[in-house]
């Protein structure tokens, strides 16, 4: 399975000082997982993403795949609060 099938929702991000912290829900059909947005640069979690959800990419291809979803959703979100 490819990392963009996965599901992201309940995206939370949160600013305190300029420092921003974040959490999201990866699933996919019966399978979910929250995932701190800070854990996404440990190797040992994106290993385990790949390995919960047996992932096919490499675990750049996931990072990668990941933080774009995760700016998408976040641009998205920012977009219908400021309409």
């Amino acid at each position: 399975m490819k990392t963009a099938d996965l599901l992201l929702s309940s995206l939370h991000i949160t600013e305190d000082d300029y420092i921003f912290s974040g959490t999201f829900n990866l699933s996919f059909r019966d399978k979910s997982i929250t995932v701190d947005v800070s854990d996404l640069q440990n190797d040992d979690k994106i290993r385990e993403l790949k390995t919960f959800f047996n992932l096919e990419e490499s675990e750049d291809e996931i990072f990668n795949t990941l933080m774009n979803m995760v700016i998408e959703k976040s641009s998205i979100s920012c977009r219908i609060i400021g309409s």
